[in-house]
């Protein structure tokens, strides 16, 4: 992705914010398809954080779900999302949101 362009999720990506509970941490469903079989890494961080946290799913699949957990709210993070096919291919996103 070029610098200064949009961040988006990959095609059909939607988020979803998790339930509310009375306490923190707040969590966040992220979902997306590929359209070949695909492992799929997410990273995600508070923004001017240093450290990633990162979720890795190595099966192939074309149907991705990630949960985002222990948001603190109305922080806003970073992600990055990988996925790479069985040809090589890599597909990768990145986009911010601020957390309920």
């Amino acid at each position: 992705m070029a610098a200064g362009a949009p961040a988006h999720l990959p095609d059909g990506a939607e988020s979803v914010w998790g339930g509310r509970s009375a306490t923190p941490p707040r969590s966040v469903l992220l979902r997306w398809e590929t359209s070949a079989p695909s492992d799929s890494s997410v990273e995600y961080r508070r923004l001017g954080a240093h450290d990633w946290i990162r979720a890795v799913n190595p099966e192939p699949r074309v149907d991705h779900r990630v949960v985002l957990s222990r948001l603190d709210p109305d922080e806003v993070y970073q992600v990055r999302i990988d996925c790479r096919d069985a040809a090589g291919t890599l597909a990768s996103a990145r986009t911010s949101f601020r957390a309920p």
